[in-house]
């Protein structure tokens, strides 16, 4: 339905529902994050369809899910703001409290219950990213005491987060600023923010992870940069060498294989899109003769 203009609409549904990335982690492994994406589907859904109500409670949902729609939320309501959909975040809003009210009284009775959906105990641990790269070179290729590692570490933590921030509100910024703003420009940055928290801002990255950008990558139109660098992360990220958590050099190994490989693609796409055009015409070539 989400995809009834589209020319690959078809292939594109087969692409991600028997995606084999999604089958393991959602189906095998059963992680919560396809929640999470079906949320992110229901957003997306009804930005395209302009039901504004519903695509901020569906980041609501998800935010119940996973705390990632947090970063998403700011960009749905700055562009209600935009466009002045006054009505539609009044009643978004009004929802949303009788939600948290309701679940005050419920399943989240006091402060602690609201915290723990943050995930409290992966803070300050490493793995799979660059943070961790950072950790165990400096374990095992550094003289640095115990204290020094931690202190660095914490640092380079906090300045990939502020670098963040800084990103993302220059996004925010510019939904304000750019004239032709519409929800399919919103999508797609929601996307990029995405990518760029996993790739550059999180210190605990699990395989899991970036399997939610595929559904943006399959819903977000004239996205080929973005679709190739997110499948690549789901690629990548999935690979077992060695504990990407782990002390050892071969956790190096794992998180260069997590992280390095799509930065790789991501700063390198239009060499990429020139070589495999090259190699296509060059194989079209071959078939004529």
């Amino acid at each position: 339905y989400l995809l009834k203009h589209s020319q690959h609409r078809f292939k594109l549904t087969m692409a991600y529902l028997i995606n084999p990335i999604l089958l393991n982690e959602y189906v095998a492994n059963a992680h919560v994050d396809v929640f999470l994406c079906t949320t992110l589907i229901g957003l997306i859904g009804c930005l395209q369809h302009r039901r504004y109500v519903g695509a901020i409670l569906a980041g609501v949902a998800g935010v119940l899910t996973k705390t990632l729609p947090l970063i998403w939320l700011p960009l749905v309501v700055g562009f209600l703001i935009k466009h002045r959909r006054w009505k539609a975040l009044t009643i978004a809003a009004g929802i949303t409290l009788l939600v948290i009210a309701g679940l005050s009284v419920t399943v989240l009775p006091t402060l602690d219950a609201w915290k723990s959906l943050l995930n409290p105990a992966t803070a300050q641990t490493t793995a799979r990213s660059l943070h961790h790269v950072l950790y165990v070179s400096l374990r095992s290729l550094t003289p640095v005491s115990s204290a020094t590692r931690e202190t660095i570490v914490a640092m380079a933590a906090r300045l990939s987060f502020y670098g963040f921030i800084l990103y993302a509100g220059c996004i925010y910024l510019r939904l304000f600023f750019k004239r032709q703003y519409a929800e399919n420009d919103l999508v797609m940055d929601m996307g990029w923010i995405t990518l760029v928290l996993f790739l550059f801002a999180t210190p605990w990255l699990m395989p899991w992870y970036p399997t939610v950008l595929l559904s943006i990558a399959v819903l977000a139109p004239n996205a080929s940069r973005f679709a190739l660098v997110s499948l690549t992360f789901c690629l990548s990220a999935g690979a077992i060498v060695g504990p990407g958590s782990g002390m050892q050099l071969v956790s190096l190994v794992s998180c260069l294989l997590s992280v390095g490989v799509p930065i790789g693609v991501l700063l390198n796409y239009s060499r990429l899109r020139f070589l495999v055009q090259h190699l296509h015409r060059w194989h079209r070539g071959r078939a004529i003769v």
